[in-house]
This record gives structure tokens, C-alpha cells and sequence, in this order.
């Protein structure tokens, strides 16, 4: 299972959205399941990890080395992955519908249209309120390994729910009011937690990335909420420098071997994929918040749409150019839809 074990050692070991011990149990009893489709919720979950595993192959590996072949088996899963999850949406509370649901929202954050993202993980969240996942009482009625991965699984959906947010402009869909579950925190297992490639230095990805997030929520409200659009363009403006203070804090909370100058020298080649993905979150909040702080600038208005798109593709241009320095191999986007069933190790 090379793809489901990538998956694993990058994105999961980063984000921890799926318990790996369990999720592998839950796998191998599908496959010597008889009938493996009447375990649908597992299958839905395989199907995902299938198409966020092929985003985390090494160039090179061997598996899945042709793009049309990656690109058949990627649409094979996203098509009966969805099939099966819209389904399960309104009869199943089981967690592992909401991994598998907001794994389906990893994936679709990657094309410019956030629409899919947007309803996704609408539907993600509330399943994951249903089943309490923000609430410490409820955990009481778990082990604590299984609570503890019901805490993960929620703060990725609170990481999803603020990006989203952000980028497509529209109210988040949990409060930070209405938490009482822990922030991540250090995991005996290593969830969340990325080390150097010299094993001198480690950080704790997950909880930084859960920041990120609650930053990504504040500027929303701090500029783009309705009370913010009211504000005087002086008071915006303060606004913006305080953003900007709280983002520089963040920056300054990193280990010195996994900042943006020196990433390449110091973390691996897993590693550097997950803080390519964070520090494109940081970069792009950075820039909308500047954008936003000249967006009623006279240039602005007199420029009009054309200076809109420039400005657009510089954000555009500046994430292409970050990604390279900070990978000198980087992996392949996620490629396009196919349309048949391939044959690929899994």
C-alpha cells in the first residue's frame, strides 16, 4: 500500500487527520471483508486517502509515475468517494464519515474555484458539531486515544473552516466562543510534530498551523466582516498594522531551521512539503491583508479591474516562486479529472 503509506509519512504525520494504527486495522478488515461495499463509510475513507496519498508520491517513486494514469485513478476516487459520502451525510454520525469528508475538503482547496470547498466543509462541520467533537464533556464517554483523535479531527476542520473562509470572503462556520477541547498540543505518538532532517530541531506543525488559523479567522473579522466594512479607512487602516503585529508574532514562534531562509537546508523532503502548504496560507494572508489596506486607495479606483487581475496574478506569481525556493523538487499539483477506473498499487 505505497500510496495509502506516503499519505502517512507527509500530509497525515503534519495534519493529523486519521490515526494511522487505527486507520490501517479499519483497512485491512475491508479488504478481507467479503463484501467490502457494505462498509461504505471505510471504503469512502480508503478512496480519499488514495487521492491525497497520490499528492504526496516523490518523484521518482515509481508508483503512479505516469500523469494520466495518476490523474484516472485520482478521479476515481474523488467520483465514488463523493457518491458515497453525500449519502452517508445525513444517515451516519460515525467520525470516521467526517475524516473522510474532510479529506474530500483537503483536496478540493487546491483549485482556484471554492465553491465545492465551501459546501464541503459546510457539511464537514456540522457533522462534526453533531457528534460533539468541540466539546470536552463529550469525551468522557471515550478512551483517551479515541478522544484524543476526535480532538485532531476537529481542530482540521477548524483549520479547513478558517481557510475557506478567508480566501472565499465569507463567514467561518464555528466560533472560537463555543470551544472548550484543548489546542494541540506535544503528542507522545509524534502527532503533528515534524523534526529537522539532523533529528536537533522539531516543531510542532500541527499547533502552529491551529494558530494560523485562529489568525486567518481575525482578519476576517478585523477587515472583512459587515461591522469591519463600515469602518473609516483610518481605523482600517490600525486594523491592518495590528493583522500584521499578530502575524510576525506567529512568524517569530517558528524554530529557526524550519523558517522560510532556512527550510531547504535543514527539514526533509516531507517535511518541506507540509511547510510549503503553511507558509502559502501565511504568505497570502499577508498579501490580502495589504491588499486590503490600500483597496479604496484612489489608485485603486482609477486602475479598476485591470489593476485588480495584476494584483491577483502577483499573488499568483509569488506563490509559484515561494513553492520553488523552498522545494527544488516539488511534487506535482493535483492533476486533472479522468474518467476510467486505472490499476495502480494502493
Amino acid at each position: 500500500m505505497p500510496i495509502i503509506e506516503s499519505y502517512f509519512r507527509v500530509a497525515n504525520q503534519a495534519v493529523p487527520l486519521f490515526t494511522q494504527d487505527t486507520f490501517m486495522r479499519l483497512v485491512s478488515g475491508w479488504y478481507r471483508n467479503k463484501n467490502p461495499k457494505r462498509d461504505r463509510p471505510t471504503c469512502a475513507a480508503v478512496l480519499v486517502v488514495i487521492a491525497l496519498g497520490l499528492g504526496c508520491l516523490a518523484p521518482g517513486s515509481g508508483i503512479c509515475s505516469d500523469s494520466h494514469e495518476r490523474a484516472e485513478l485520482e478521479s476515481f476516487c474523488l467520483r465514488n468517494a463523493q457518491g458515497i459520502l453525500w449519502e452517508l451525510t445525513t444517515s451516519s454520525d460515525h467520525l470516521i464519515v467526517v475524516q473522510a469528508m474532510l479529506g474530500l475538503v483537503m483536496l478540493f482547496t487546491k483549485p482556484s474555484d471554492l465553491r465545492p470547498a465551501g459546501i464541503l466543509i459546510s457539511v464537514a462541520m456540522r457533522m462534526s458539531q453533531r457528534l460533539q467533537l468541540h466539546s470536552s464533556s463529550s469525551l468522557t464517554q471515550f478512551a483517551a486515544n479515541e478522544g484524543n483523535e476526535r480532538t485532531r479531527v476537529f481542530w482540521v476542520a477548524y483549520i479547513l473552516d478558517r481557510e475557506i473562509s478567508l480566501r472565499t470572503r465569507t463567514p467561518f462556520i464555528h466560533c472560537d466562543t463555543d470551544i472548550d477541547v484543548p489546542l494541540p498540543t506535544r503528542d507522545p505518538e509524534g502527532h503533528g510534530t515534524v523534526w529537522s532532517s539532523d533529528g536537533s530541531s522539531k516543531l510542532e506543525f500541527f499547533r502552529h498551523r491551529v494558530e494560523l488559523a485562529r489568525l486567518q479567522g481575525k482578519i476576517y473579522d478585523a477587515l472583512f466582516s459587515s461591522s469591519a466594512l463600515k469602518l473609516a479607512p483610518t481605523e482600517r487602516q490600525k486594523t491592518v498594522i495590528k493583522v500584521d503585529d499578530m502575524l510576525n508574532q506567529w512568524y517569530s514562534y517558528i524554530p529557526l531551521a524550519f523558517r522560510l531562509e532556512n527550510a531547504i537546508q535543514h527539514a526533509g523532503e516531507a517535511v518541506i512539503i507540509s511547510l510549503t502548504d503553511m507558509y502559502h496560507v501565511y504568505l497570502s494572508a499577508i498579501i490580502i491583508t495589504h491588499g486590503v489596506y490600500s483597496r479604496n486607495a484612489e489608485w485603486i479606483q482609477v486602475v479598476g479591474l485591470l489593476g485588480r487581475a495584476a494584483i491577483e496574478d502577483f499573488a499568483v506569481a509569488l506563490k509559484g516562486s515561494r513553492a520553488c525556493t523552498l522545494n527544488p523538487n516539488p511534487l506535482s499539483h493535483m492533476p486533472g479529472i479522468g474518467a476510467s477506473m486505472p490499476v495502480a498499487r494502493v
